[in-house]
């Protein structure tokens, strides 16, 4: 698989089929970083509930970028301020 400039990426058609996924569908998307590995499922239940919702929240405010969400996570799960 080739990864564009863009940071966007497809999966082929043959795998889609195989697993079953429509175009258009929504994909939880996990990194398992001992296996150097992403694992995606279609999201059950209340998962799909949660797409999306936030976004309004995010009008007008700046999304930081991969260093600071990185800053941020790390913070947040050791429980520093």
């Amino acid at each position: 698989m080739k990864i564009p400039r863009k940071v966007r990426s497809a999966i082929s058609y043959e795998v889609r089929n195989a697993l079953g996924i429509r175009t258009g569908e929504m994909l939880d998307v996990c990194l398992d970083e001992k296996r150097k590995c992403i694992e995606m499922k279609v999201p059950t239940g209340k998962t799909m509930l949660l797409a999306g919702s936030l976004s309004r929240y995010a009008s007008g405010k700046i999304f930081p970028d991969r260093k600071k969400m990185n800053e941020y996570l790390k913070r947040g799960l050791a429980g520093e301020k």
